[in-house]
């Protein structure tokens, strides 16, 4: 099976890292215009767990674009009124800067 997406685009927000059961984790949402409607933009919600959070909450910031290599994930939770949601996310496995700093 493969299951591998790869993503360029900007920061919504500044990466948030909290730590979950002693791991780091880094959540922040990438904006990707799409290919065939440059109009039309969609907003990837991002994860990254350990040294690669860690990397991206210190290096990446809101505006800046950034590669992200990974794998799509599926979550779902209990809401409020009992029935259950669902949500995709990308899992990173890597990721490149794209601009250099000033």
């Amino acid at each position: 099976m493969l299951n591998n997406v790869n993503l360029m685009g900007r920061l919504v927000e500044d990466p948030q890292i909290t730590e979950i059961k002693g791991n780091k984790i880094c959540a922040f949402t990438v904006a990707v215009q799409r290919s065939r409607n440059r109009d039309k933009t969609d907003f990837i919600p991002v994860k990254a767990w350990g040294n690669l959070a860690e990397t991206i909450a210190k290096y990446f910031h809101k505006g800046e674009r950034i590669v992200v290599s990974g794998n799509l994930q599926n979550n779902s939770y209990k809401a409020d009124d009992g029935k259950y949601r669902s949500f995709f996310e990308v899992e990173v496995e890597s990721f490149e800067f794209v601009e250099q700093k000033k």
